[in-house]
């Protein structure tokens, strides 16, 4: 190799082939939807391209956990914190009972025949 100079290798702005490789399968996939839906487009909608892309079982599984990864935040909602406290936000006040019940005892005589 020159010094300064690269020789060989990929040109500037080439995909390597594993980008091009997920953008052929994606626009696979979307042409499949586009088919099954007689032309119909997203229309914006990115979430159904999402949940087309993790349903659709002919795309690589790291390609299909990536789409759902994105698309679980908008289809269940996020657990967040809550904050518990007494009055005025202080703490939990009073007190709290355990009462434990003894189960019914069985009874011992033998079952009519």
């Amino acid at each position: 190799m020159t010094v300064g100079r690269k020789t060989g290798g990929r040109k500037l702005g080439v995909k390597n082939k594993r980008t091009v490789e997920r953008k052929r399968a994606l626009d696979a996939a979307v042409s499949r939807f586009q088919t099954k839906n007689k032309g119909n487009v997203f229309e914006g909608d990115a979430l159904a391209l999402l949940v087309l892309v993790y349903k659709d079982t002919e795309l690589p599984l790291t390609m299909r956990m990536a789409a759902a990864q994105v698309a679980i935040r908008y289809e269940k909602p996020a657990l967040s914190a809550v904050q518990h406290g007494g009055k005025d936000d202080g703490p939990i006040e009073g007190r709290i009972t355990i009462e434990f019940v003894e189960p019914p005892k069985r009874s011992t005589a033998a079952a009519p025949a």
